[in-house]
């Protein structure tokens, strides 16, 4: 039986400059995948300018995971303007419920403790859930300059040197499957139906706004007051009811609401 190869590929080539020539081949990141997988372009809403990006959901049967390729220029320093950027590329990022990697050359030198760049960031990626998996040399000249980073359980990276490229290729498996959804039931307010203006009335004749009713209490007694009044109303006007709540795999301290 023969078996008809297809490929997906999703490129974005390297932007040139007008005065450019085309005897130098600059690049650009593409993704690509053959039979079982098929890959979707993600638009993450953002146009950083001192990084290339392309970001890809990849589906194979029922399960599914997005990428984001990341390739930053090597010949130019690292600037301020970088970690702005991508915090706001790992941001939207971090929405996803399916499981997320983050791949490319960054051309941070993380082999080196002491680099403020190689610092920040570690820093601006542990602060969503990110951590580097690539703990082995990864260029002919030394260094980890390529890296691959994702909020799953810890991948095994092989890297290895094919000799077309003066980088090392980074192969890695990871799971595509989502994580089974986690609920929970916690009592909420509808915000969205409290009447401002009957709520400043009301507030306005409670015992709040009656000096005479609390003008010799402590703080305590003050603090005790503001919390049975405000409660009181808000019970009149918005009710507390209990709702059921996903929670989202990738944190496990947020939650989504939902509202009947």
């Amino acid at each position: 039986m023969t078996v008809t190869q297809r490929a997906f590929v999703i490129d974005k080539p390297r932007p040139r400059v007008p005065d450019d020539t085309l005897s130098q081949n600059h690049g650009g990141v593409a993704a690509i995948s053959f039979t079982g997988a098929c890959l979707q372009p993600v638009d993450l809403g953002v146009s950083p300018t001192t990084f290339q990006l392309l970001c890809v959901r990849v589906v194979s049967g029922t399960s599914s995971c997005s990428v984001a390729v990341i390739y930053r220029p090597g010949s130019v320093a690292v600037s301020t303007a970088f970690y702005r950027e991508l915090p706001d590329v790992l941001d939207c990022l971090a929405t996803y419920a399916e499981p997320v990697s983050v791949v490319g050359d960054l051309n941070v030198r993380l082999d080196r403790l002491d680099d403020s760049s190689a610092v920040q960031l570690v820093d601006v990626l542990a602060d969503r859930g990110l951590s580097n998996h690539v703990t082995t040399l990864t260029h002919n000249l030394g260094g980890m300059l390529d890296v691959t980073r994702d909020d799953l359980p810890t991948p095994a990276v092989d890297v290895i040197d094919i000799g077309l490229s003066d980088h090392h290729l980074l192969q890695c498996s990871v799971p595509m499957s989502r994580l089974p959804p986690v609920y929970r039931s916690v009592d909420v307010r509808q915000w969205r139906l409290l009447d401002r203006d009957a709520f400043h009335a009301a507030l306005s004749s409670s015992l709040l706004c009656n000096s005479d009713a609390w003008s010799n209490n402590d703080a305590d007694d003050m603090a005790l007051l503001y919390e049975r009044e405000v409660t009181l109303l808000l019970d009149r006007m918005v009710p507390v009811r209990t709702v059921t709540c996903c929670q989202r795999p990738s944190t496990l301290t947020t939650t989504r609401n939902v509202e009947q």
